[in-house]
């Protein structure tokens, strides 16, 4: 999936549709494997994280 250029969300998105997929599968007794893959680390687009917290006055 890196390959053809999809994006993290993308890709996480699918394994963890294939994920549930297979965990039901294995509860039901379909199959007796699990998807051990971890997800793609996503590149922040920005920074989110607030202004800085105020000082306090003395």
């Amino acid at each position: 999936m890196q390959d053809r250029k999809l994006t993290p969300a993308t890709i996480n998105r699918r394994l963890s549709a294939l994920r549930s997929l297979v965990q039901l599968a294995n509860l039901l007794g379909m199959v007796a494997w699990k998807i051990e893959v971890e997800n793609v680390v996503a590149e922040l687009y920005r920074d989110t994280a607030g202004p800085d917290a105020p000082r306090s006055r003395q």
